[in-house]
């Protein structure tokens, strides 16, 4: 979620946007700016030049997992904070983003093989009827 607006960021799977949206990636410990990155969301906690999400940027300061044990612990200090690039005009406090529900995917309700059938041509869309609602 955006540290500015509060609004969801969408990442290249959102299902009411055409592309991923431009995004500014802060990793943060202690409220201080270790690293950053910047571009397309790539919905998977980086960023890329690419639309599509290929070809994204890597973290340098450490390896993922350690990354990802920061960031979901209670210090709001320090983890990822992200900003919407329209929503960067002033200084912002450095603490990390709250995590977004739908992941980036958008507010509306999805089941996965609806996701599926949208982004794979050779999947006819009508086996969304056929599938028990219990399994969506």
């Amino acid at each position: 979620m955006c540290n500015v607006c509060g609004e969801a960021i969408a990442g290249p799977s959102h299902i009411n946007k055409p592309q991923p949206d431009r995004v500014h990636i802060f990793y943060i410990l202690k409220g201080v700016i270790v690293e950053s990155q910047k571009g397309f969301y790539d919905g998977y906690g980086k960023t890329s030049e690419d639309k599509k999400g290929d070809n994204t940027s890597e973290w340098i300061t450490a390896k993922w997992d350690k990354m990802l044990d920061v960031h979901f612990n209670d210090d709001d200090s320090s983890g990822f904070m992200a900003v919407h690039e329209e929503c960067i005009k002033s200084a912002i406090e450095c603490k990390i983003s709250k995590d977004d529900p739908n992941q980036g995917c958008g507010d509306e309700e999805i089941t996965l093989l609806e996701m599926m059938c949208e982004e794979t041509s050779w999947l006819d869309y009508s086996l969304a009827n056929y599938v028990p609602r219990n399994w969506r």
